[in-house]
């Protein structure tokens, strides 16, 4: 009986810790990068991101907008993310913050400024 018990906390305390993850992730790279990012430019890429109607891919015949990812490279290795807009075109130049000791943590300047 004791060993069930322990398995049911063990497992609502697993659980809680993923919720939490899942809800406090963001908002805590954010604070990283705000704190601690490097700047970097990136190239927007022909790579389609997530355009908020319940997918990645937009279709541009429904007239959903396009956001598209962009693209860096740090000591050879290449990284992307979403920029998060509509109003950048194939091959355009973004700032984007990225935390040094993990690049793929990474999200454009203007996302992250108090005026949007």
């Amino acid at each position: 009986m004791k060993n069930e018990k322990l398995k049911a906390w063990l497992f609502l305390i697993g659980l809680a810790i993923m919720v939490s993850y899942t809800f406090l992730k963001h908002p805590i790279q954010d604070s990283l990068l705000l704190k601690n990012g490097k700047t970097i430019r990136a190239v927007i890429i022909n790579e389609r991101g997530y355009n908020g109607k319940g997918g990645f891919i937009s279709k541009e015949e429904n007239g959903d907008p396009i956001v598209y990812k962009y693209r860096f490279t740090i000591n050879g290795k290449e990284y992307t993310g979403d920029s998060q807009s509509t109003k950048f075109s194939i091959g355009d130049s973004i700032d984007v913050l990225y935390l040094e000791s993990f690049p793929s943590v990474n999200r454009p300047t203007y996302y992250l400024q108090d005026d949007k």
